[in-house]
């Protein structure tokens, strides 16, 4: 015996050692129970390339099986300890697979399988922990990494949760991050998705940021394609295909107290050319396509304002086609009080000028098609109002039953001196010239001179 552990290399045995060994190629070499007084290394391997190797606590009937521990020895200074490697031998063909599971149970739950680093007793970072396919030879495509619970015959399936640990100070949590590798070429796609369901709702699919117990914010969450040298990736948010396909919901969250968030639809800045078009629109249907609703399905008064800025908005509404329309309900048109002199902006197109009091002149701006506006009086004038145009005056007026030529006109005039409430003069351009529309009471109230 003693010659025999000689020759293996195991040193003086403090326990028993059971050897079973033969010389053809099947051989099976079992161990149980040994240790070694030796610190220096320890190899056990079967002697010939099919033979299996077994390391196994022994079978119990009627307590718990005995525990098997795998693991470097303990070092009691500053040295590291060793590293703990488990994996199949290299083959010249295909390797052999690695499998780590708790044991089969026949009536009650199966044990519990822990991959976790050593903890840390003072002030150094826990080990890292990788789960990793290896690297493929040049031109393959390295090995698929799944990780899922298992199959479940008649209850749910388990649980999957990646969470980084907690913290009980005032450290941060670390970040958890899902994301396919570097590529050379397209990197991989991530998908995020429930499981099919063959006869119910398939699983929902839940992000949010977590919940804060305190004063602190709840953490931002972002979904967005990434920065590129070309052009960035497209984001599509919707719901699948189906009879009737889901409904998609964007919304701020409810406030207890204070202002719910607002919640923003726009396209990015653009530093050279143009920025992208916002597209709200109902999908195609064989029938009648869906209504847009913006505002108005909730109690309390709604505001929408489109154009806010000062620029150059362009806002169409509807098409020129022979079934379009468009109906607002509750318009206004915009309003402006008198003003001594008012140099009207191509934007105030539309607007109603109320005027009354002391002299008054508006100057209109450049013809463009479209563009009109009205005035009214609206009160007692105590001085003439005259409207200004660069271009002239083309139409006609109803002044006392009569009509007046404006013809070359260039100047408007609603004369203080027998002005009547609700008088009014309209202009309106085809781009080249302003025509004209109005009436007064009074003989000579309203004018156009050239």
């Amino acid at each position: 015996m003693k010659k025999l552990l000689k020759g293996l290399g195991l040193g003086v045995m403090a326990l028993a050692l059971s050897l079973s060994l033969a010389t053809d190629a099947s051989a099976a070499l079992t161990l149980a129970a040994l240790t070694a007084t030796s610190s220096g290394a320890l190899t056990i391997t079967s002697n010939a390339a099919t033979g299996a190797l077994i390391v196994n606590s022994g079978d119990a009937t009627s307590a718990a099986s005995g525990t098997v521990t795998y693991r470097s020895g303990t070092t009691t200074t500053s040295g590291a300890t060793g590293v703990f490697s488990a994996g199949s031998g290299a083959s010249a063909g295909i390797s052999g697979a690695v499998t780590l599971s708790s044991g089969t149970s026949t009536s009650g739950v199966s044990g519990a399988l822990t991959i976790a680093s050593g903890a840390t007793t003072t002030s150094g970072a826990s080990g890292a922990i990788t789960i990793a396919s290896g690297v493929p030879a040049s031109g393959a495509a390295s090995g698929l990494f799944n990780f899922t619970t298992g199959n479940a015959t008649a209850a749910a399936s388990g649980a999957v949760t990646l969470a980084s640990g907690t913290t009980t100070t005032s450290g941060t949590t670390g970040v958890v991050t899902i994301a396919s590798g570097a590529s050379a070429a397209a990197s991989g796609a991530v998908g995020l998705a429930s499981g099919t369901a063959i006869s119910a709702a398939s699983g929902a699919i839940t992000i949010a940021s977590g919940t804060t117990t305190t004063s602190g914010t709840t953490g931002a969450i972002s979904i967005k394609s990434g920065v590129s040298a070309a052009a960035s990736g497209t984001y599509a948010s919707g719901s699948g295909n189906g009879v009737s396909s889901g409904t998609v919901t964007i919304s701020s969250g409810t406030s207890s107290a204070g202002v719910t968030g607002a919640v923003s639809l726009a396209s990015g800045n653009a530093l050279g050319g143009n920025s992208g078009a916002v597209t709200i629109d109902a999908g195609t249907s064989d029938a009648t396509k869906g209504t847009i609703t913006i505002g108005g399905t909730n109690a309390g008064v709604t505001t929408i304002n489109i154009g806010t800025v000062a620029a150059a908005n362009v806002i169409t509404i509807g098409t020129e086609t022979t079934t379009a329309s468009v109906t607002i309900r509750g318009q206004k048109e915009p309003t402006e009080a008198a003003s001594a002199t008012d140099t009207i902006l191509a934007s105030e197109s539309g607007k109603v000028f109320y005027v009354s009091g002391g002299a008054q002149a508006y100057t209109l701006p450049a013809p463009a098609a479209g563009l009109n506006y009205r005035f009214v009086t609206a009160g007692a004038l105590t001085g003439d109002v005259t409207i200004l145009a660069t271009n002239l005056f083309e139409g006609s007026l109803i002044v006392a039953g009569a009509v007046v030529d404006c013809d070359a006109g260039s100047t408007l005039t609603l004369v203080n001196t027998t002005d009547n409430l609700g008088d009014y003069v309209q202009v309106q351009s085809d781009g080249t010239s302003w025509f004209v529309e109005g009436q007064a009471l009074t003989t000579a109230m309203l004018t156009c001179t050239g």
